[in-house]
């Protein structure tokens, strides 16, 4: 009986001292794979100026770990204008100028690079637009973006997260695939009062800083 109850007492320890020896492994919750390297600065994007007034949806106030890969919070009318930057995207794609062009205000701007001087440059008003649009869409030029929509302060912006750009044009001046892929900063869209007209599309950034303007716009 003593051995017994001896073996029994050896074994305990040994169990207890294996448990604190091993704890159990912490798994992470899987967080999303960047896909840029490029951070958001604030010098990139506009100002707040005055919006709508719309009623906030509470927020969730959940710990990081909690919310799941991909999740985020939009209120409906900023989940509208997420929605509509879609749908410009996926019209300027498809080369369809009239639904693109049905989405702007009446004297929207666009920035852009020009690839052979690599430098930025302005397109303003519906007719320049348009023309610039057409030699755009003659020459294949798409995007693959993704679409970021975080900050209360911004309620007109939707924040473009370039992934790659191809067309003709990087074709003949850079990558043999016309793909490029490489951006040091974010782009977006920006909407009028109304959240469903855009009266901005920036392709590049504001900053007239010559050094980022020529790694933008590098083929």
């Amino acid at each position: 009986m003593r051995t017994s109850a001896l073996l029994a007492a050896v074994a305990a320890l040994a169990f207890a001292a294996g448990f604190f020896a091993a704890p159990a492994r912490q798994v992470a919750t899987p967080r999303r794979a960047a896909t840029s390297s490029t951070a958001i600065p604030s010098a990139v994007l506009p100002q707040p100026s005055a919006s709508p007034v719309v009623e906030a949806t509470p927020a969730l106030n959940l710990p990081h770990a909690q919310i799941q890969s991909g999740l985020y919070h939009l209120n409906q009318f900023e989940a509208g204008e997420v929605g509509r930057a879609w749908s410009f995207v996926s019209a300027y794609n498809s080369g369809q100028l009239a639904r693109v062009m049905a989405m702007l205000t009446d004297s929207p701007q666009l920035i852009d690079c020009d690839y052979s001087t690599r430098r930025m440059e302005t397109i303003a008003g519906r007719a320049a637009i348009t023309e610039y649009l057409r030699k755009q869409f003659a020459v294949h030029d798409q995007w693959t973006v993704d679409y970021y929509s975080e900050n209360p302060s911004n309620t007109r912006l939707v924040v473009l997260l370039p992934i790659t750009r191809r067309s003709d044009v990087l074709k003949k001046l850079g990558d043999a695939s016309g793909v490029k892929r490489s951006f040091p900063v974010v782009f977006f869209l920006s909407f009028a009062a109304d959240g469903t007209h855009i009266d901005l599309i920036n392709w590049g950034t504001l900053v007239s800083d010559r050094i980022l303007q020529r790694e933008i716009c590098t083929p």
